[in-house]
């Protein structure tokens, strides 16, 4: 598994991730997929867009936030035109950021679309990033069907999701980081493969097993690992959040393919017997491994109660 979900849109969420988009006086919010329709105010006419790509009758245009001849700032903020006509819009926070994700294979050149096929359909799909002040990004993916909409936003915990190319044709995964608020400085966040099953993004467990890297038989890498603690403070408290990175490296993905318990035997090999901490260390890891939203996949894949 290389280092690098249902998302249930309640009117709550709605109302808190899309809370600053412009709409009818009537309305406080616009949900994804609502067509608004706006007159542009004078500085906005003039504004051009950062970045754009067209498909079929489609024309989308992505603004970042502008500050026109008057001092007015203008939000960043995605359009999507069919034909003459504006059939959606989403408005952010001035202080927000809008991005396109383009597939791993396709830097975001002029000549690049970000169009792929994320749900196995003929249907096609593009992905906005959302960073949001105090970090609570979100990751927006959209149909261009007979109507352009959001088929799910997923809250995203690192800096950004990627497209990777299938061998099956135009098909693409969509991996999102799962990061931990503490090993994540001395271990990269786990990469998460999702897939598109009955109307929802889920991790794919199966292709998730065939990337987990097992070097437990390394004895290279235990001998590693013990000597790394030599330049670790002993005291219990810090072992609990300072274990080795080629330690908590070697867990977390273990846990992340299927195999929690050559996980615990690693660490148990791994661990110098006269070094306090291994227990809370353990501990905690599972803790911080719970709190990730794909734990129910996780549990299940390694056959956990």
């Amino acid at each position: 598994m290389k280092k690098h979900g249902r998302a249930i849109l309640t009117p709550l969420m709605l109302t808190l991730i899309l809370s600053s988009c412009h709409a009818p006086a009537d309305k406080s919010s616009c949900p994804p997929g609502t067509t608004v329709r706006q007159a542009a105010a004078p500085e906005e006419s003039r504004r051009c867009a950062d970045k754009s790509f067209t498909y079929q009758d489609y024309q989308v245009d992505l603004f970042r936030a502008w500050t026109g001849k008057d001092g007015r700032v203008l939000s960043p903020c995605l359009i999507v035109k069919k034909g003459e006509d504006e059939i959606y819009r989403l408005d952010v926070g001035k202080d927000d950021t809008l991005e396109l994700i383009y597939p791993d294979e396709a830097p975001p050149a002029m000549d690049k679309s970000p169009v792929v096929d994320l749900t196995d359909s003929s249907v096609p799909n593009f992905v906005l990033m959302h960073y949001c002040a105090g970090n609570q990004n979100q990751a927006y993916i959209y149909s261009l069907g007979k109507s352009a909409q959001m088929i799910a936003s997923l809250p995203i915990q690192g800096n950004t999701v990627g497209l990777e190319k299938t061998d099956q044709g135009t098909r693409y995964r969509l991996i999102v980081p799962d990061m931990y608020k503490d090993f994540g400085i001395q271990a990269q966040s786990p990469q998460v493969v999702l897939k598109w099953r009955s109307g929802k993004f889920t991790m794919d467990t199966g292709e998730m097993k065939k990337r987990c890297h097992d070097e437990t038989d390394s004895r290279g890498l235990k001998d590693s690992i013990r000597e790394s603690f030599a330049l670790v403070d002993p005291s219990p408290g810090v072992a609990i959040t300072m274990g080795p990175p080629e330690l908590t490296e070697q867990v977390v993905d273990l846990f992340y393919g299927g195999q929690a318990k050559k996980a615990r035997r690693f660490l148990d090999q791994s661990w110098p017997k006269k070094a306090p901490g291994k227990e809370q260390y353990w501990s905690y890891l599972q803790a911080e491994i719970k709190a990730s939203p794909f734990w129910p996949q996780l549990r299940e894949m390694n056959g956990l109660p």
